[in-house]
């Protein structure tokens, strides 16, 4: 895979790879997923075998560190264009030959990291064995965007790190959590989850975040499944295995209307928060 991330530290400015390419416009980098045009110089490793391929690695200096948790991904996507033009009364030149064949490999290479790549993502698509069964995933997977409401519903990426501080359960992330939510609604305290091994059900008052937070005396299974309003199916969404005598902390994206079923495999010793944190802007 010629593909390398990083996650930024606030103070460490060059970042390096080692996979081959061609050109400089080969080499993509980007921050939290959005490519970025300027900003960093590009360092290249020259080949020892350059009549081959010409450069097998190099580095990315950044002008400004990536602040700390920024996630730094740099990648290859050859240039498809064509290099080397032969004309029909000259000589072929067998190092320029074998460098275009190389060029071609190496195209066909990240072709086929880009349609694993896409089957990774999608494998609940791609792997659907008939064509009713996808429509129905597409149907299905239309209503619950559509449950969602706008793009403006979405969390930002501060509240959704608040809610992910909320993890460690301290006092202090619990107040970031309580802030973030604050600004625009204010959590729901639900409290549907008893101690005793079973489901407990939860319907979605308004489309946000559910929080729970649990601590068993044993390792046991936790199973978290979503069933949409007027749908006798159950997705599973999240399994956790809960570590004895530890807090842990489980996040869930819901849509309002949608039901929540948690599934405890055993008894437990505390069920200490229950929240339901909306959207902006969530019906």
């Amino acid at each position: 895979m010629n593909k390398i991330t990083y996650f930024g530290d606030g103070q460490n400015k060059m970042f390096a790879f080692s996979f081959d390419f061609f050109q400089n416009d080969d080499i993509c980098v980007e921050i939290n997923g959005t490519r970025q045009t300027s900003g960093y110089k590009l360092t290249p490793i020259a080949s020892t075998t350059p009549v081959d391929i010409p450069y097998v690695g190099g580095n990315i200096t950044f002008d400004n560190a990536p602040s700390q948790a920024d996630i730094v991904t740099i990648y290859r996507k050859i240039v498809t264009a064509r290099n080397i033009d032969y004309q029909p009364t000259e000589k072929i030149d067998p190092e320029t030959l074998n460098q275009d064949f190389n060029f071609l490999i190496e195209v066909i290479k990240d072709c086929r990291n880009a349609i694993d790549d896409f089957d990774a993502k999608y494998a609940d698509f791609t792997n659907t064995p008939d064509y009713k069964t996808l429509i129905n995933k597409l149907d299905a997977t239309k209503k619950h965007l559509d449950l969602l409401g706008p793009v403006n519903n979405i969390a930002t990426k501060d509240e959704i790190n608040a809610l992910q501080n909320g993890t460690g359960f301290t006092s202090n992330a619990i107040s970031n959590i309580v802030s973030q939510a604050t600004s625009y609604g204010h959590a729901l305290n639900l409290n549907f989850l008893g101690l005793d091994a079973g489901e407990y059900t939860y319907t979605a008052e308004k489309s946000g975040f559910i929080c729970l937070v649990l601590k068993s005396s044993v390792s046991q299974t936790v199973s978290c499944m979503l069933q949409e309003p007027s749908s006798s199916v159950k997705a599973s969404i999240y399994t956790e295995t809960l570590v004895p005598n530890n807090m842990s902390s489980i996040i869930i994206p819901i849509s309002k209307g949608t039901n929540l079923i948690v599934s405890l495999g055993g008894t437990l010793i505390s069920v200490n928060f229950q929240r339901l944190f909306p959207l902006k802007g969530a019906r």
